[in-house]
């Protein structure tokens, strides 16, 4: 072996340094010197140390990769077959079909309402015409009575009297009966009905005449809350707290005062909502969506 600078043949063997301890397993060549002119070159030599070298590196990470894929990356590429999913969306949108709405569901309770509201007034208006006309008839006198006091029966006077007076009397007691059924129905909240679907919630209070004096305000606290005012004296006979299935909305509180009846919705998360309410016959319709 000749010195590539200087030609000379005195060329020795040179010990690795540093880095060239570990870039002999991945560099075939072997560090030499010239005794003459002190040249430091290499050449190549056996490439048995890079294939050692190689396949105790690349060996172990080939390994190390099949283990992460096997157990952790082939889980995560599993996916449903087509026809599975397919049919889950067909389901999933016949249940969105055949499920009500919140507003569905009010209309069909108002409507409800509205016709067992007619229907009882219907039934209080006959019986007050059937007492009217029992009071209008006239008592039967028999002709033997007349005979045997002397007297004749008048019976012009008898329609005078008799019929008019009755009459009155049951009419202001009609009138009576009336208007403290309304005063009495007019302040007291039958019940409250919630009603929860995915990104909606509906409350109906439902009472004997419209609710037209109420108001509404947010309430930024934790939970957030949004609380509903009904002004007046009034008379409820229900459950105080209401646990609800809702997204929005996990429970409605209900509080009597004297000078109104005070609902409380506790929101879920940290969002208030905007109510809308609807005024029907039978009471009022609260409305809240995402």
């Amino acid at each position: 072996m000749k010195c590539p600078n200087c030609g000379s043949d005195k060329v020795t063997y040179s010990h690795t340094r540093g880095v060239e301890k570990f870039t002999q397993y991945l560099w075939p060549k072997a560090p030499y010197r010239c005794k003459e002119c002190w040249t430091r070159f290499w050449k190549f030599k056996s490439a048995s140390k890079i294939i050692v070298g190689l396949s105790v590196v690349v060996i172990p990470l080939l390994c190390l990769a099949a283990a992460m894929w096997f157990f952790f990356l082939r889980g995560e590429q599993k996916t449903p077959p087509p026809r599975f999913s397919e049919e889950k969306e067909i389901f999933k949108e016949e249940k969105q079909a055949t499920e009500p709405t919140v507003t569905e569901e009010v209309n069909a309770l108002l409507a409800k309402q509205t016709e067992q509201s007619r229907t009882a007034g219907t039934n209080e208006m006959l019986s007050e015409q059937n007492e009217v006309q029992k009071g209008q008839e006239q008592p039967v006198i028999s002709d033997k009575n007349h005979e045997k006091n002397g007297t004749a029966a008048n019976p012009e006077s008898s329609d005078k009297t008799v019929p008019t007076e009755t009459q009155k009397t049951l009419s202001k007691k009609a009138e009576s009966v009336k208007k403290a059924r309304v005063s009495k129905s007019r302040n007291t909240l039958r019940s409250l009905g919630p009603k929860a679907s995915e990104g909606e919630f509906g409350l109906v209070f439902s009472t004997a005449d419209p609710i037209r004096n109420y108001k509404h305000f947010p309430l930024d606290e934790t939970p957030p809350k949004v609380v509903i005012d009904l002004l007046g004296k009034w008379n409820y006979s229900g459950r105080k707290t209401l646990r609800v299935q809702s997204d929005m909305v996990s429970r409605v509180r209900i509080g009597e005062h004297d000078d109104k009846l005070r609902v409380v919705l506790d929101l879920k998360g940290n969002k208030t909502f905007t109510p809308k309410f609807e005024e029907s016959p039978q009471g009022l319709v609260m409305t809240i969506k995402k």
